[in-house]
């Protein structure tokens, strides 16, 4: 598996996206590009991990749009890997509408 991936500023601190062939396959927020980086080596230890800013450009723009308060549109593809628990789990949440949100007992 190939992963890209970069590191941009948000209002939460660093924000790495890493994204495959088929979509985001992480998306996490640390206080360090080091920390960042190191942490996807750890989650994918036998991906071929690259970064590149320039094939990911329409999703960072995207997340920033969003951090600026609208909506994320479109759709950002995904490429997760979970179990089914986790899975329909996160069906529930993508079902939640924009600007809105749920407690654990109401999903």
């Amino acid at each position: 598996m190939k992963i890209l991936y970069t590191i941009i500023r948000c209002p939460l601190g660093f924000l790495l996206i890493g994204a495959t062939e088929h979509g985001l396959c992480t998306v996490q927020f640390g206080d360090s590009k080091e920390e960042l980086e190191h942490a996807l080596r750890q989650e994918y230890p036998a991906a071929q991990i690259q970064r590149d800013q320039s094939h990911l450009k329409a999703w960072v723009k995207a997340l920033r749009e969003y951090f600026q308060g609208r909506e994320l549109t479109p759709q950002l593809p995904l490429d997760v890997r979970a179990t089914a628990f986790q899975q329909r789990v996160w069906q529930e949440l993508q079902k939640i509408p924009y600007g809105q949100t749920r407690s654990y007992r109401e999903i």
